[in-house]
């Protein structure tokens, strides 16, 4: 956690190997990610970017595009890659389900026969399914739980959604990563105090690093940080 600029998603880049470190080694299992491949070191993670975007294509394909190309497709440009599911259709659509579920945007599915191959916006179907910027949040929280991985990435994964969705999914996050890595930023301390380890990024520096407990017991930055945003909520009721 930490305020706007401290480094948070820089951070996540930094791990997907998106950004390269000017200086330092970044260690996974204590092998130094260089030494990975880099489409094997991506394909461990699922993350949910701050800079989402779903598709104006059909729900299905907005799911089963972040499936890796089938491998006869190898010498194919990757502009001409057809994304494909080793999946039948229905585990797909199972899977699918079970991610909106997860995420609660199920009742994007009005109607099953047809539901999975409905578009989203109205850009190029005139009956095309519109939704709202959280729904829009939601949707692509649903697309990475849907994502084969071995850690889960979420970077601000509820800045647009109403305080009962956000506490309804970090509870279903509980469940479903269980046993499994998950990386979060956060500006909201509440979600915060949910995790097993907190690092307090400030300035590109780590500052903190700590338990809930352990932090607030420091009073230092993250427990000045808590406090003022606990001190808002009881200053409104």
């Amino acid at each position: 956690m930490g305020l706007n600029g401290s480094g948070k998603s820089t951070l996540i880049k930094l791990l997907l190997r998106m950004y390269e470190p000017d200086t330092g080694t970044i260690l996974i299992n204590g092998i130094d990610i260089k030494e990975y491949k880099l489409t094997e070191l991506r394909a461990t993670f699922s993350v949910y970017f701050q800079e989402m975007q779903n598709l104006s294509l059909t729900l299905k394909e907005n799911f089963t595009i972040t499936e890796p190309p089938s491998p006869k497709d190898a010498e194919i440009p990757t502009s001409f890659i057809k994304y494909r599911s080793s999946l039948t259709p229905a585990k797909v659509e199972s899977r699918i389900e079970m991610a909106l579920t997860s995420a609660f945007i199920e009742e994007i599915l009005p109607n099953k026969a047809n539901g999975f191959e409905a578009n989203l916006t109205r850009l190029f179907d005139s009956e095309g399914i519109e939704l709202s910027f959280g729904q829009h949040q939601k949707l692509a929280i649903a697309r990475t739980l849907y994502r084969k991985h071995s850690a889960l990435i979420l970077d601000e994964p509820s800045s647009s959604l109403d305080p009962k969705a956000e506490h309804a999914i970090f509870k279903s996050l509980e469940a479903i990563t269980d046993g499994k890595m998950t990386i979060f930023t956060s500006h909201r301390l509440s979600n915060v105090a949910l995790a097993d380890r907190i690092l307090v990024l400030e300035k590109g520096q780590l500052i903190e690093d700590g338990t809930h407990e352990e932090l607030l017991s420091k009073k230092q930055r993250y427990a000045e940080l808590f406090h003022y945003q606990k001190a808002k909520y009881e200053s409104s009721t």
